[in-house]
């Protein structure tokens, strides 16, 4: 698979600076690292809020996994488990579905309130039951 030089890029290379095979093989780590951390796990989707912050301890970035799990915390009650990676991973899964990717964000880690909106947009609190459920249709 060969890379095709976007209209506007001169370079030709990708616009993160990296081959495309280069992030394909950062991807496929990533999502091995998460199934292997138990970040990707699918059950129990319905039975409340269960938080998981992958992030990359080489890079530094626990005070930001830090932060968002307080956040986390603050907004939903739920204790967010952090869960140490590498090569600049930072995502954030609930029931094993991802909220918010520092990869599929465009390298940038998120700004305050922006996990909280994404987990509310995705998961409502049921009276009745007393928990968190997801939505049936995410809003926006």
């Amino acid at each position: 698979m060969a890379w095709t030089e976007p209209a506007g890029n001169a370079g030709g290379a990708p616009p993160s600076g990296r081959s495309a095979a280069a992030a394909l093989a950062v991807c496929l780590l990533a999502a091995w690292w998460a199934a292997a951390s138990g970040c990707a796990r699918g059950e129990d989707r319905h039975e409340g809020l269960e938080v998981k912050i992958l992030y990359c301890r080489e890079c530094n970035q626990d005070v930001y996994g830090a932060r968002v799990a307080e956040e986390i915390r603050e907004a939903f009650g739920v204790e967010a488990q952090l869960v140490r990676g590498f090569l600049g991973v930072f995502d954030v899964h609930v029931n094993g579905e991802i909220v918010y990717s520092r990869w599929e964000s465009g390298y940038r880690f998120p700004a305050p309130g922006e996990v909280a909106e994404a987990i509310k947009k995705r998961y409502e609190f049921d009276k009745r039951r007393g928990r968190w459920v997801r939505r049936r249709r995410p809003l926006g």
